[in-house]
C-alpha cells in the first residue's frame, strides 16, 4: 500500500478538511499529516485525523525560517518512506526537497490555496520557487492559474502545473432544514485579516435595524487573533445578544450547525476555493459572498448566490435582507446551490487527479539543497 504524506498548515483553516477528503476519497493510500507552523496542530484536525485511521505528527517552528523543524520533518519523511509529499503549505517544500535525497521516489506536489489578492511578496516568491523544489504544482482553479502565470511570467512552468478542484465528502452533508424559531445567518473562517467579519457583523446590525421585530440571530464559527476585536465590535453595536461567537468546534459538529442556518454569508478580501463556501452549497443553504477573486468564480450572481461589494455593510445587508425577505429567491438559491455541489465538489474527482500525478514518474531534480545549519 502506498503512503501519502500531507504537509500542512498546523492551526485552523481549509486545508485540514481537503487533507480529510483526499484521505476518506482515496483509501488503497495509507494517508500521513505533517502538521507545520508557528500555531500548535489543532486539536480538532488531530482527533479527525485519528477518526479517520490518518497518522499525524507535529512540527512546531519558530517565527521565521526554523531550520530544526525542517530537519526533523525532513527526518519525518525520510522514515516514511512515502510515494508523494503533498505540500499544502509552501513553507513546508523546502523539507520536501531534504528529504528526497533519501528517499528518491517520492514525488513531491505542492498545491496553492493562498488567494492571489492576499499574497505578499514573500509569498510570491515562495509560488515562483514551487516550480524549483517540487515536481508538479496544482491549483484549484483555471483563473487562479492563469493570474499566477501572468504574475510570474518567464518563471512559471506549464509542463508542472495542473488544474485540480478541492472536493467534499457530500455524502457528509444534509441538506439544510433551517432555524424555524429566528431566521440565523452563519458564516465560518479563521479571524484573520481577510476574513471580514467586522463588515457582516456592521451589515447585521443595520439589518436588524431594517426589519425590528424579526427574529435575527447570527452565528459565527472559528477562532483567531481578531476575535476580541469582533466580540468588542458586537457589544458596541449592541448586537452582542444575537450574535454568538461558536469557537472552534469538531467538523462534524459544525456540519449539523450549518444544517440549521437559513442563510450563509462569506464576507472576505478573496479566496482561492473557498472551503466554508464549498460547505454551505454541500449544505444548500442560500449564500451571499464578497465580490471577490476566488468568490465571483464560482458564484452566479442570482442563481446560485449573491454577491455583494466587498468591505460594504449596506451591500452585505441588501443581500441579506432580500435572501431574508424572498422565500422564492431563497428556494432558487438553495436549490442550485446544491445542485452545483453535487457536479462540481466531488472528492473522489479530486482524488483521482491527485493520484494520477502520484502515478507518474518524478522529474530530475532541478535544484540541490545543501544542509542548513542555522
Amino acid at each position: 500500500m502506498d503512503k501519502i504524506a500531507h504537509l500542512l498548515y498546523s492551526g485552523v483553516g481549509g486545508q485540514a478538511g481537503v487533507v480529510l477528503s483526499l484521505a476518506k476519497a482515496g483509501p488503497e493510500c495509507a494517508h500521513h499529516a505533517g502538521f507545520y507552523g508557528v500555531e500548535p496542530a489543532a486539536p480538532q484536525n488531530i482527533a479527525a485525523c485519528e477518526a479517520q485511521g490518518i497518522g499525524w505528527r507535529a512540527f512546531r517552528k519558530k517565527p521565521g525560517f526554523d531550520g530544526s523543524a525542517q530537519r526533523a520533518m525532513a527526518k519525518w519523511l525520510a522514515e516514511l518512506q512515502p510515494a508523494a509529499a503533498v505540500v499544502h503549505t509552501p513553507a513546508a517544500l523546502i523539507a520536501a526537497r531534504r528529504a528526497r535525497r533519501r528517499c528518491p521516489g517520492m514525488k513531491i506536489i505542492a498545491v496553492e490555496h493562498h488567494s492571489n489578492a492576499l499574497k505578499t511578496r514573500k509569498q510570491w516568491a515562495l509560488s515562483a520557487a514551487a516550480f524549483w523544489l517540487a515536481d508538479d504544482v496544482v491549483y484549484l482553479t483555471e483563473a487562479y492559474r492563469d493570474e499566477v502565470k501572468a504574475k510570474l511570467g518567464a518563471l512559471f512552468r506549464s509542463a508542472k502545473a495542473s488544474v485540480i478542484p478541492n472536493g467534499l465528502d457530500l455524502a457528509a452533508y444534509p441538506a439544510a432544514a433551517g432555524n424555524p424559531l429566528a431566521f440565523t445567518i452563519g458564516m465560518q473562517g479563521r479571524m484573520v485579516d481577510g476574513k471580514d467579519f467586522a463588515s457582516l457583523i456592521r451589515a447585521f446590525a443595520s439589518l436588524k435595524a431594517q426589519l425590528p421585530g424579526w427574529p435575527l440571530r447570527l452565528e459565527l464559527a472559528g477562532d483567531g487573533p481578531r476575535r476580541d476585536g469582533f466580540e468588542t465590535l458586537a457589544n458596541e453595536l449592541g448586537v452582542d445578544p444575537d450574535v454568538t461567537f461558536l469557537g472552534m468546534v469538531p467538523h462534524a459538529e459544525l456540519i449539523r450547525r450549518m444544517a440549521c442556518w437559513n442563510a450563509f454569508a462569506l464576507s472576505s478580501d478573496g479566496e482561492t476555493m473557498s472551503m466554508a463556501l464549498m460547505e454551505a452549497f454541500a449544505c444548500g443553504l442560500p449564500c451571499a459572498a464578497s465580490n471577490a477573486p476566488g468568490l465571483r468564480d464560482f458564484i452566479r450572481h442570482g442563481e446560485n448566490g449573491l454577491l455583494f461589494k466587498a468591505g460594504d455593510p449596506a451591500s452585505i445587508a441588501a443581500a441579506l435582507r432580500a435572501i431574508a425577505t424572498n422565500p422564492a429567491l431563497r428556494a432558487r438559491l438553495s436549490q442550485n446551490a446544491r445542485a452545483e455541489a453535487a457536479a462540481s465538489f466531488s472528492a473522489s474527482r479530486m482524488w483521482a487527479g491527485y493520484r494520477s500525478l502520484i502515478a507518474a514518474r518524478p522529474q530530475p531534480a532541478m535544484v540541490t539543497l545543501r544542509p542548513h545549519h542555522a
